[in-house]
């Protein structure tokens, strides 16, 4: 019962991981077509550099092969172009798993899951830390332990890191808060009851290279702390209980688990089991295969956290903008780091550009609002208009 024809769509590094395990679990004979609009080139060199058991067909353009022969489509292309690509294939009546986050708004998630609904075809949302044994071991543990009392998260990426032998780089379009939570909410949600508030108090730092977001899930208190571009790779779940303090850091897999002063592996068959990877993948082919379901897979608990995320993204956008007016407001100020990341991102909220545009944009906004040639109140204008990109890239 095994699919033999999968498609993957997308060019980038997590693509390749997929595609990778994708040729551990997969029979002989089977065939995964690589859909890439952007880096089909270097796609098929890598692949060129792999001897793969499996047949593996990569192009640029939709029209060379058909996706409606497709078994399963895997989309992992950008965050921008989930919906869409995956509103496409559903539409085709594919089932489909849709590297995070599944769209960028609740209502276009629900409109996915409408359009699967009205197919009677499988969607999932990559929840690949819910298949890990390390938080499965934690959770036993959390739960075993009495009422929850407070969760804290943390999660920092360094500026530079290197992950599965390549450079691990963000979306500067994609505010930190679509690019984690996503995978932050459903762990929360499984140690608590997934009864997302629908409030959320959010503190931005650094022009939103940091964030801290407070939330109420069921009736407890959970800050998480969310950082960009930060000194060290960072993973760290802390759950107070009535008795006492739990910690899994998983910065380095499998993790530890702290119980007070006691130190425990978070998964001791690490090394000789199944990965989380292979797991959900394997988890997703036997739902839409043989209909085996598993609770992981569930789409509510991404539509759940979308909706969260809508109230997030709300106050951010606000925030960020106010943000960086007192910055500017500053006598004297110069575009730093801090301005760069925020503008990177105010000037991308429509679309994704090219980034020598982009970098065009911050120095034509450097030379005005350091000369002096613009007041507080037109970039206060300027900001919240439609206008603040074509200002500073036609002038």
């Amino acid at each position: 019962m095994l699919p033999h024809n999968i498609c993957v769509i997308g060019g980038g590094r997590w693509a390749r991981v997929i595609i990778g395990v994708l040729c551990d679990i997969l029979p002989p004979g089977s065939c995964v077509n690589v859909l890439s609009y952007h880096n089909a080139e270097q796609m098929s060199a890598w692949i060129s550099e792999h001897n793969y058991k499996l047949v593996i067909h990569v192009t640029s353009g939709e029209s060379e092969f058909d996706l409606k022969k497709s078994d399963i489509v895997i989309i992992a292309n950008a965050a921008h172009d989930h919906y869409k690509t995956a509103k496409h294939a559903l539409n085709l009546g594919l089932p489909v798993l849709v590297e995070k986050p599944l769209a960028l708004s609740y209502r276009d998630c629900q409109e996915l899951i409408s359009i699967a609904d009205h197919h009677k075809v499988g969607i999932a949302l990559s929840q690949i830390f819910l298949f890990t044994r390390y938080f499965e071991n934690f959770t036993k543990i959390v739960l075993a332990a009495g009422e929850i009392q407070q969760i804290r998260f943390y999660w920092s990426d360094p500026k530079n890191e290197s992950r599965y032998g390549e450079t691990k780089s963000y979306d500067s379009s994609l505010p930190i808060y679509f690019d984690l939570l996503p995978h932050i909410l459903p762990l929360i949600g499984k140690l608590t009851s997934n009864n997302f508030e629908k409030s959320a108090k959010l503190q931005l730092l650094k022009g939103g290279a940091h964030i801290n977001v407070d939330v109420i899930v069921g009736n407890v208190p959970c800050r998480i702390e969310l950082v960009r571009n930060g000194q060290s790779r960072k993973r760290l779940i802390e759950v107070v209980t009535i008795n006492g303090q739990i910690k899994l850091d998983f910065s380095s897999e499998p993790g530890i688990i702290r119980i007070g002063s006691k130190t425990i592996n978070g998964d001791p068959d690490w090394l000789i089991n199944q990965k989380p990877l292979g797991r959900m993948l394997n988890a997703f082919i036997k739902l839409v295969t043989v209909g085996e379901y598993d609770e992981r897979l569930n789409i509510d608990i991404a539509a759940k956290a979308s909706k969260l995320i809508d109230i997030v993204n709300a106050s951010y956008q606000f925030m960020q903008k106010s943000w960086l007016i007192k910055k500017v407001s500053v006598p004297g100020f110069q575009v730093d780091d801090e301005i760069r990341y925020a503008l990177y991102e105010i000037f991308q909220s429509k679309e994704v550009l090219p980034k020598s545009f982009i970098e065009k944009a911050i120095d034509n906004f450097e030379n005005q609002v350091v000369g002096n040639n613009i007041n507080r109140q037109v970039i206060n204008e300027l900001i919240n208009s439609q206008n603040f990109l074509n200002y500073f890239t036609d002038n």
